[in-house]
């Protein structure tokens, strides 16, 4: 048997110790440089947790610090609901920003992004409660359509029990609805809350000069106004308005500098566009003579503008096993029909279109 030299048994016995050596060290080094977590997010990880035990307390106590300013601001009674919904959809770390925020915008911009109820038209908001509306391609909010109206009244002032609004005060108005109780009268206003109008505003019975601004409802009241007026002159000044979000009254009219009436007629309502139903037609048949042994094309009318080809049909004159169709096919907006007759007789073939229209509303 052959023995290792002495020699190669110490080479081997003190390589070994160092490479022990050397992960001795870097195991030590590995644990001296692992990081341990901060004072700061252990105290972090300790209030999402908290939060999460106690979610329905911590939001009550938002609602209730955020009363005095709903009340300040008119935000009405249904700000209450949906910002709970909010608040109670949203994750640890939004809930708690929300109750480090000072003031509504601010709740409502920390957790807007995890809204779960039905209500598209609750926006974050601006550090001043200005909505922040994203401008996206076919969104239902910034994409509305205009709907045209029969002027009609929807607020006299004149006819109400409050009679005038007072200098320095505001009031709310519905524009969609039953309005009679407002001085309004029976209308083609809508029946829902749109997401904004086209409006007249006329000033009457004023004493002396002074101003009116009408803005969106639970909203600041912008440093614009909508109309100037002087003294025992009546005044008119149409505007666009967007509707109020999750409140009663959908559009506010501030006055200053003196008591007026104020009279409001609609001129039409902006809403997110609604899928409708095509609408279809055939058109009048186009005819020609095909002469025996003879082919011809016959074309049906041209669809209207605004609408589309979208089929088309063919007949012949009289029932014969001769007759034949070769080709029957849409040709720009109207409908060709080709046919051969070897019938032995002269016989016409008519054609005629489908149209569809899709009328938006």
């Amino acid at each position: 048997m052959k023995h290792p030299h002495p020699f190669t048994i110490l080479m081997a016995a003190g390589l070994s110790a160092a490479i022990s050596q050397t992960v001795i060290a870097e195991t030590l080094q590995n644990a001296n440089t692992t990081e341990l977590p901060s004072t700061a997010e252990v105290t972090r990880q300790q209030e999402l947790s908290d939060i999460e035990l106690n979610r329905e307390t911590v939001v009550m106590e938002i609602i209730d610090s955020l009363r005095a300013e709903a009340e300040e601001r008119e935000l009405g009674d249904a700000w209450e609901d949906e910002l709970g919904a909010m608040l109670e959809a949203a994750e640890a770390a939004d809930l708690l920003a929300a109750q480090e925020a000072e003031d509504y915008a601010g709740v409502v911009n920390a957790v807007a992004f995890t809204r779960i109820w039905p209500d598209p038209d609750v926006m974050p908001l601006s550090d001043s409660g200005e909505l922040i509306t994203p401008k996206v391609l076919g969104d239902e909010l910034s994409d509305l359509v205009f709907t045209p109206v029969t002027p009609c009244r929807i607020v006299d002032t004149r006819r109400t029990p409050e009679g005038p609004i007072s200098p320095g005060t505001s009031r709310g108005f519905k524009v969609h609805g039953n309005l009679q109780a407002q001085g309004g009268t029976s209308c083609n206003n809508p029946n829902f809350d749109p997401g904004g109008v086209a409006i007249n505003v006329t000033t009457t019975g004023n004493r002396s000069n002074g101003l009116v601004t009408v803005y969106p409802n639970g909203q600041s009241r912008p440093s614009a106004s909508t109309l100037n007026f002087q003294a025992f002159i009546d005044l008119a000044n149409s505007t666009v308005v967007r509707s109020g979000i999750g409140v009663d009254d959908d559009i506010r009219v501030w006055a200053e500098g003196s008591a007026t009436h104020v009279v409001i007629d609609l001129l039409g309502y902006f809403a997110p566009p609604q899928r409708t139903a095509p609408d279809g037609f055939t058109t009048a048949e186009g005819s020609g003579l095909i002469n025996n042994n003879g082919e011809g094309t016959v074309f049906s009318p041209t669809c209207p503008s605004g609408s589309t080809v979208t089929g088309g049909g063919h007949r012949w004159e009289a029932f014969d096993n001769d007759l034949y169709i070769i080709a029957s096919d849409p040709l720009g907006n109207r409908w060709r029909c080709l046919g051969r007759n070897e019938s032995g007789s002269n016989w016409r073939l008519f054609c005629r279109a489908r149209c569809i229209r899709i009328p938006g509303r």
